[in-house]
Formats: C-alpha cells, sequence, structure tokens
C-alpha cells in the first residue's frame, strides 16, 4: 500500500482478505461556493497493479482535506506520506516507512523493518518487532515502548525528548540536540 496525501489524517490497520479504502473530504473556504470549489479541485487517484496499491491526493491546498481509514491484510508493506496531518499504523507484518511534515506518527503491533518521520510533530512506536528501526523527528517527542529489534534503533530529533521503554536491540543510536534521552529496560 502507498498513500500520498497532502493535508488529512491516515489511519491504516490489518483486519481482512482486501484493501478497503474509506475517505472523508472537507471543504473549506469564506462561503460555501469556496468550500464548493475547493473541494472540485481536490483529486484522488486509486490505482491498483497487481496487489500494490496506490492512493494519491492532488493537488496541495489548505482549503480542503481528505481523511482515509483504510483496511489492509495482515501481511502488507505499507509506504504513507503526508504534508499535513496525523499518521497512524497498526497490526500489519510487512515493512513500514511513514513520513509527515506537520503531524504526529502512532505505530503499534506492526512486525517488520519500520522507518518514520515527521518534521514537526510527536512520534510513539510501541510493540513493534523488527529487523531495525529509525525514526527521524526535526521538533517532537519520540517515543518507544516494548520494542524488539534484531538490528538497530536509531532515533533522532532536533527538538524534543527521546524516551525508551523496554527496547531491545542489538545496539542504540539515540539524539536529541535539545531535550533529554530516556531508556528503561534496554
Amino acid at each position: 500500500l502507498n498513500v500520498e496525501n497532502t493535508t488529512g489524517k491516515i489511519d491504516v490497520t490489518a483486519g481482512g482478505k482486501e484493501i478497503v479504502v474509506t475517505m472523508q473530504k472537507k471543504g473549506y473556504g469564506g462561503s460555501q461556493a469556496d468550500a464548493d470549489a475547493a473541494l472540485a479541485n481536490l483529486k484522488i487517484d486509486l490505482i491498483q497493479n497487481g496487489d500494490a496499491v496506490t492512493v494519491k491526493v492532488a493537488p496541495q491546498t489548505t482549503n480542503a482535506q481528505v481523511d482515509f481509514t483504510i483496511t489492509v491484510p495482515e501481511q502488507t508493506a505499507v509506504v504513507a506520506s503526508n504534508a499535513f496531518g496525523d499518521l497512524k499504523l497498526s497490526k500489519t507484518k510487512g515493512d513500514a516507512e511513514l513520513k509527515t511534515n506537520a503531524g504526529s506518527i502512532r505505530v503499534s503491533e506492526v512486525q517488520g523493518t519500520v522507518k518514520v518521520q515527521s518534521d514537526f510533530g510527536d512520534v510513539r512506536l510501541e510493540s513493534i518487532t523488527a529487523d531495525s528501526v529509525e525514526v527521524r523527528s526535526n521538533a517532537g517527542a519520540i517515543r518507544l515502548k516494548q520494542v524488539k529489534v534484531k538490528e538497530t534503533v536509531t532515533v533522532k530529533t532536533d527538538f524534543g525528548n527521546v524516551t525508551l521503554d523496554q527496547v531491545i536491540a542489538k545496539s542504540y543510536d539515540l539524539k536529541t540536540n535539545a531535550g533529554k534521552i530516556d531508556v528503561n529496560g534496554a
């Protein structure tokens, strides 16, 4: 699954035998006509190529947003990006690569390599089993809880605290420029 959103939430969770995409579009403006025009300019492409599904929103606008709730089979790799909005991923078995410019990221009960980046927003990973975990944030707190990693846990933030609770890995690469690092149960 590949999701490219501009503004709005993305919530992906495992359940069922097929990919089901539910979306809620919202338009904003100084009048109903302006809000309707913002929605009319919003384009959503859903493309399937074999087992791969791509969901793409264009153009980027501050006058409209799309909130996605997506159900996927348990064995699904997920790539999701969002300019403005929160990302959630849960209960999948497959690699995950998630990025948002402004918004929080929550990943729970996932098995697979996890790579996460939030320019402005908190990141929380919980109940993860992975070969490697990489989390980066320019401004936001990062919290990992009950994470088991075969190789390296990499966590870097410019502004924010880093908290690891019951995170087991072969090696740790932890950095914050402005904040504290707490490790409990390594």
